[in-house]
């Protein structure tokens, strides 16, 4: 894990992890047995994030079901996040 992705992570909180799938690295967070945010961008500090929303359907399919792209900043990010999880949260 880099120092940016170090950063977006303290930023955030604890209930966001690091994880590395196929090469890529992204911060997620388990919303319920529904839903869980994906945020992508954060090795380097000149790309923009990009946050999804994944269903977890039955047999653990997965599907995205809202996408959040080109946030500027941390500020923004953690808007967003903030919006989409209380969205989600109710949904669960």
């Amino acid at each position: 894990m880099n120092k940016n992705i170090k950063e977006v992570l303290d930023y955030l909180g604890r209930e966001y992890h690091y994880m590395n799938s196929n090469d890529e690295d992204f911060i997620y967070r388990v919303l319920s047995d529904r839903y869980y945010i994906e945020v992508t961008g954060c090795r380097y500090k000149k790309t923009p994030f990009c946050v999804f929303i994944w269903a977890i359907g039955q047999e653990r399919n997965l599907k995205i079901v809202e996408k959040s792209a080109n946030i500027s900043s941390l500020n923004k990010l953690k808007r967003t996040i903030d919006s989409l999880t209380k969205k989600y949260l109710t949904l669960s």
